[in-house]
């Protein structure tokens, strides 16, 4: 019998403070999420919507870059905490070091390219675009080094409050960082970019918990490599789509078009925030249960708390933005006003995005071709919504958060289909391993 709702909340007692760090992480999340929000409006009051979409063409590139990283942070992220929950930590340590030779080689390589055709384009007096280029690299260099190996080392209780506070930081200095943009315009832009990496880059490894040497190993890496490549190939069809939506607005609307739909991506992070923080802590936390041997109601335990605070905060978010939102910027963006609509509807993939947590198990328990049938579902269903709006109305960006709520609810009904499943056959296997003892 499939257990009820309420059953989920039924969680071993807690003897590790999460409920704490899940405090702090959430006070971490809500303090970055409002920053990113407030900054977002003034940047975009400061600058034309062709600047700040040019500004965001290059970040959207820095995504395609990062896709080199091939799928061992990805193994990392999950082969860490399960090494640490089988009680293997030579194996812990062994896989770390070889993560971190190869996110630091890629980093470098990267960092190294864009400096290249940042000089070449100072040569020809582009300025905008040798400043952006740098961004590109050292933005690059951020995601393959300290994102994708320093932060997934912030495993245990007391590594999530340092991430936490980290992030605290790094919200803090990007936020003091407008000054530049206020000052410097499209190139103070990149200024605060560029000092938020090496602030975020300097904390990270000061802080990391598991200090050891980056090393080669092939061994290692050819298992980095088997278990993270399927997690990174699905990963990135779902982290790639945002990019891919954005790519469609700049050809079609152009850099001014990108540069209005920059107020829904902004309304879209603040909104995730909250979301992303619990994913980061419950996925680590998901796999270290799961080399412990906890069943599969357990797994899904442990975002459920942290999903239910999600959800209610961004409730209340998006209904008080739905209403504020045309105000404001009518009042302090009166460039970014065609852009209001759109930015409306984001609020709520924000809010429908809440539940996405509990995809994380498909990862845990290595069943990556059936998240990636989920995605392609969604994928599938937003994809044919522009289709047909486009068709309808012709080019109008309110059409992209549309298709990605109902891509959204695609997604989820495909998961609660696969996690009956999962249920079922653990329950079996588990009778079966009774009845044969």
């Amino acid at each position: 019998m499939i257990p009820k709702i309420s059953s989920l909340f039924n969680a071993v007692k807690d003897k590790n403070g999460t409920g704490r760090m899940v405090a702090f992480m959430s006070f971490s999340s809500l303090l970055a999420n409002v920053l990113t929000i407030v900054s977002g409006l003034l940047i975009a009051r400061w600058l034309l919507p062709e600047e700040l979409g040019l500004f965001t063409s290059f970040n959207v590139l820095t995504s395609y870059i990062i896709l080199v990283q091939l799928g061992v942070p990805s193994g990392l992220s999950r082969q860490l905490p399960f090494y640490m929950g089988s009680k293997e930590e030579g194996k812990a340590r062994q896989t770390a070091a070889v993560a971190n030779h190869w996110g630091l080689i890629t980093g470098l390589a990267c960092f190294g390219l864009s400096l290249v055709v940042a000089v070449y384009f100072l040569a020809v007096k582009n300025y905008f675009f040798a400043a952006g280029t740098f961004v590109i690299g050292i933005s690059a260099f951020q995601g393959l080094y300290v994102t994708k190996y320093l932060k997934i080392l912030y495993r245990s209780n007391n590594d999530f409050n340092k991430l936490s506070l980290i992030d605290i930081i790094s919200a803090l200095v990007s936020f003091a960082g407008i000054f530049l943009v206020w000052k410097y315009k499209f190139y103070g832009l990149c200024m605060r970019a560029a000092i938020s990496v090496v602030v975020d880059l300097i904390l990270s490894y000061q802080w990391r918990p598991i200090k050891v040497k980056y090393k080669w190993d092939k061994n290692y890496y050819k298992e980095l490599m088997k278990i993270g490549f399927p997690i990174y190939w699905v990963a990135n069809i779902y982290s790639l789509w945002p990019m891919v939506q954005r790519t469609v607005v700049v050809s079609l609307g152009g850099t001014k078009a990108l540069g209005l739909f920059s107020l829904a991506v902004i309304v879209e992070t603040g909104m995730k925030t909250l979301t992303n923080a619990i994913s980061n802590i419950s996925f680590p936390k998901m796999a270290f249960a799961w080399g412990q041997g906890a069943s599969f109601i357990n797994l899904l335990k442990v975002p459920l708390k942290p999903m239910i605070v999600s959800v209610i905060v961004n409730t209340v978010m998006a209904v008080a933005g739905w209403f504020l939102l045309p105000f404001f910027v009518q009042k302090l963006l009166p460039n970014y006003i065609e852009g209001t609509r759109a930015a409306q509807w984001m609020l709520w993939v924000g809010w429908l995005g809440s539940f996405s947590v509990f995809s994380n198990v498909y990862m845990v328990i290595q069943k990556n071709m059936d998240r990636l049938w989920s995605y392609i579902a969604g994928i599938a269903a937003w994809l044919l919504v522009c289709f047909v709006m486009y068709r309808i109305i012709g080019f109008n960006m309110v059409i992209f958060p549309i298709a990605t709520l109902i891509g959204y609810l695609f997604i989820y009904l495909v998961d609660v289909v696969n996690f009956r499943r999962y249920y079922l056959f653990f329950v079996n296997r588990h009778t079966q391993n009774i009845g044969a003892k």
